[in-house]
């Protein structure tokens, strides 16, 4: 059995673009731990103001500063640093539920907060693919909103592991 019929023009639409293609990431840049350290430098004429902002606790993530709006020539990065211990940390990143909550709160807190820029600084006892896979993920999704994403390097990371990942590699 076939059928045929047809549809009003006025009922046809334009076609809904679901998501749009996102911009090409440049070229990962290395910044000097030293500038890291100093929490203060310029990239690209922009002044960048890092500041200890985030902690992860045991069930949830905490923000310890408030951020003012800025000029455009002044960008603020919060950094995100771990109070647990090298398992605990791994337990929550390699879960993916407890992963995909840290991340939706850390974005939330971003925008609501004004920061143009995180900076993920966990220590060395994490494991470095748990590390990875959440860098992984949380980097494009705060590409979206036009957020730069940072990692601190330590003994168990290597560069080439971010490269095309993350906007900055700190060294």
């Amino acid at each position: 059995m076939e059928l045929f019929g047809y549809i009003k023009a006025n009922k046809l639409t334009s076609e809904y673009i679901l998501r749009q293609d996102m911009q090409e990431k440049g070229e990962t840049i290395t910044i000097s731990i030293n500038d890291y350290m100093s929490k203060q430098f310029n990239i690209n004429s922009k002044e960048i103001n890092i500041k200890t902002a985030f902690f992860i606790n045991e069930n949830n993530i905490g923000i310890s500063k408030s951020f003012e709006k800025t000029d455009s020539n002044y960008k603020n990065w919060a950094s995100i640093s771990s109070k647990l211990s090298g398992n605990q940390i791994d337990t929550i990143l390699n879960d993916y539920k407890s992963r995909t909550k840290l991340i939706d709160t850390i974005i939330d807190k971003v925008i609501e907060n004004n920061i143009n820029g995180i900076v993920i600084d966990f220590n060395k006892d994490q494991q470095k693919e748990s590390v990875l896979r959440f860098v992984i993920e949380i980097a494009p999704r705060l590409r979206e909103f036009g957020i730069t994403t940072a990692i601190v390097l330590n003994e168990n990371s290597e560069n080439n592991d971010y490269i095309n990942i993350v906007d900055y590699i700190v060294e």
